[in-house]
């Protein structure tokens, strides 16, 4: 997931991920005041910024080409594995 930057009702820019592990209530990035993760959620802004990124989630989840690319990856890896098992196989007959 992309970094999503979330505005707290004072205009300063937090990060979402970091909104996540305050707790409930916290200081305001300005220092002068405290807030609550909700009352940084519920600006239009910020509920307009998640529905957003919520879209281009389900969109890339439901994307073919997204889950060719990574099914792809996936077996890539998984002969990857095998060719350096068979390597590693092959060497250790040799050397007995």
């Amino acid at each position: 997931m992309d970094i999503i930057k979330i505005s707290s009702p004072g205009g300063f820019s937090l990060e979402y991920i970091d909104l996540l592990h305050k707790s409930n209530i916290f200081e305001c990035p300005s220092k002068t005041h405290e807030l609550t993760i909700e009352q940084c959620l519920r600006l239009a802004k910020n509920r307009l910024v998640l529905i957003e990124e919520s879209f281009e989630l389900k969109k890339k989840q439901n994307d073919p080409k997204h889950s060719i690319d990574w099914r792809y990856d996936e077996f890539k890896n998984q002969i990857d594995l095998r060719i350096e098992k068979s390597n590693d196989d092959l060497l250790r007959k040799s050397n007995q």
